[in-house]
């Protein structure tokens, strides 16, 4: 290149553009937050059963979708459901060390969902707790949860190695 002269201009595809194609793939914003890769449930076409918007979902996917509720509880009310905001304000002064979501679920169940283990614990351990006054009995949730059917599960704690029974799976507690 001679002395005073500029080097070619090069495009705007040139200079931004890739050299191949790279195929992309949707990401979750939990890929995009953690840089892993996350297996995804396929996306469905929407369909109406009995009057009712519906998606088939197999069991294997919504197990997958709950690992974001591994330390959700259900809320009962009997009578009187608090205001979502009234339920959140008691909440706060049960000096939690994480945070906690709160959603509705019907008329009477809210959805309570831990982000730490040891307030998930607290919680699920009293059978009972007082929301404004209004009785609120703790369940366990999972993902075939039915608020018309009772849940019979109740903590319970191994006496030999003092954790939670269902920290773990079966096969390692054969072990013990």
């Amino acid at each position: 290149m001679e002395e005073g002269t500029l080097p070619p201009r090069k495009s705007y595809a040139e200079v931004v553009g890739r050299k191949a194609a790279v195929p992309s793939r949707e990401k979750s914003f939990e890929d995009i937050a953690t840089g892993m890769k996350s297996e995804t449930v396929k996306v469905r076409e929407a369909s109406v059963y009995k009057n009712e918007p519906y998606i088939p979902v197999s069991k294997e996917e919504m197990q997958k979708l709950a690992h974001w509720f591994k330390y959700g509880l259900v809320g009962k009310f009997s009578h009187i459901k608090p205001p979502l905001v009234k339920v959140q304000q008691a909440l706060n002064t049960f000096e939690l060390s994480g945070e906690v979501n709160v959603g509705n679920l019907d008329g009477k169940h809210i959805l309570l969902n831990f982000d730490r283990e040891e307030d998930y614990c607290r919680i699920f351990a009293k059978p009972v707790w007082y929301i404004n006054g209004v009785p609120m009995r703790i369940l366990k949730y999972s993902y075939d949860f039915d608020p018309q059917k009772g849940v019979s599960h109740c903590p319970s704690v191994d006496r030999s190695t003092k954790t939670p029974a269902g920290s773990f799976t079966i096969k390692p507690s054969f072990s013990l």
